[in-house]
């Protein structure tokens, strides 16, 4: 198996279910400041860092409730 190979997650009805439960959790839980420069921009440094973080903490969450 290729270790630079991601394993790609399938974004279907259960992944973006788990994604807004995650998001709410997460995104309630930053700063203020930082909130408002996410709302502000949805692409400025801080938006990027916190896509990058709810992406893998769904996929984390996603592994854990895997059957």
């Amino acid at each position: 198996m290729n270790k630079n190979k991601k394993e790609k997650v399938v974004k279907d009805y259960g992944y973006w279910k788990m994604h807004k439960v995650v998001f709410e959790e997460l995104f309630w839980n930053l700063d203020q400041d930082i909130r408002k420069s996410i709302a502000d921009n949805p692409y400025c440094r801080e938006a990027k860092v916190f896509e990058k973080r709810l992406d893998k903490a769904v996929s984390d969450k996603l592994k854990l409730t895997a059957v």
